[in-house]
């Protein structure tokens, strides 16, 4: 069993003591009349969590390696192409980093790291993060609500938002979309730091989200290649307006909700 999959399960299974060590304690105790509501509640939010771990990361204890098409081989690869027409095509006063990160699942590790030692010190101009999640899946996206560790949140910074929202309902025809549900991505890492960042995703109207993403079922077969090309020109007018926003934009920290 590799390094992350044991992290994984020690990090369920400390969990999942905790909660039980706090109903022992109280029974200890004999708060018989306050015990109902915490039993309750320490039994339904670890029964919750191992349902959203089974949903989003059980594949990864699967036997058959997934083949990371939607999550997230479709998005390394629009960023490839979308590298290359940024060379052909520069922008005037902006510079794009592309950066491919490892380890999102076990603590967005890679990103950590990553925006630790790339921003020791606030950056001198002003920066954004646009991250990518399960893209390919269709052309229209949803900006995900928030950013959230265990006892943080963040919302995602309101001028990149109005940037975003622009692009999308002139490309689109439609405003972006809210995910239901907040995330745990990438951007987390860059909103922690006070660096502006968003993560998109595809949108299907009335799914909660994608399941099957760390399985074998996450093949090419769920890629649809005209989303794959019009997510490719959404990006490049989003960075093209935020290049003509440029001379206007000051560095702002983004709100913590919590």
């Amino acid at each position: 069993m590799s390094p992350e999959r044991r992290r994984a399960l020690g990090e369920l299974g400390a969990m999942m003591a905790t909660c039980a060590l706090f109903l022992v304690f109280e029974n200890v105790l004999h708060l018989k009349l306050q015990f109902l509501i915490p039993c309750a509640a320490l039994w339904i939010a670890p029964l919750y969590g191992v349902a959203m771990f089974a949903v989003f990361t059980g594949g990864a204890f699967a036997a058959r390696r997934s083949p990371g098409a939607l999550d997230d081989g479709a998005a390394c690869a629009v960023l490839v192409r979308l590298a290359e027409r940024l060379v052909a095509t520069p922008l005037q006063r902006t510079a794009v980093e592309i950066v491919l990160f490892s380890g999102e699942e076990i603590g967005v590790e890679g990103s950590w790291q990553y925006v630790r030692e790339r921003f020791r010190l606030p950056p001198g101009q002003p920066t954004s993060a646009v991250n990518l999640e399960v893209i390919g899946a269709a052309s229209t996206l949803a900006l995900v609500r928030n950013e959230a560790f265990v006892l943080r949140r963040y919302a995602p910074d309101p001028d990149l938002v109005a940037a975003l929202e622009a692009v999308h309902a002139r490309l689109r025809g439609r405003p972006l979309a809210r995910t239901p549900l907040g995330g745990a991505t990438d951007a987390r890492s860059f909103l922690a730091r006070g660096v502006s960042a968003a993560t998109l995703v595809s949108h299907r109207p009335g799914q909660l989200f994608f399941r099957g993403l760390h399985s074998a079922r996450d093949d090419r077969a769920r890629l649809d290649e005209r989303a794959l090309d019009d997510t490719l020109d959404y990006l490049f007018q989003v960075a093209r307006a935020l290049d003509d926003l440029a001379p206007n934009r000051v560095r702002q920290t983004p709100e913590r909700l919590s």
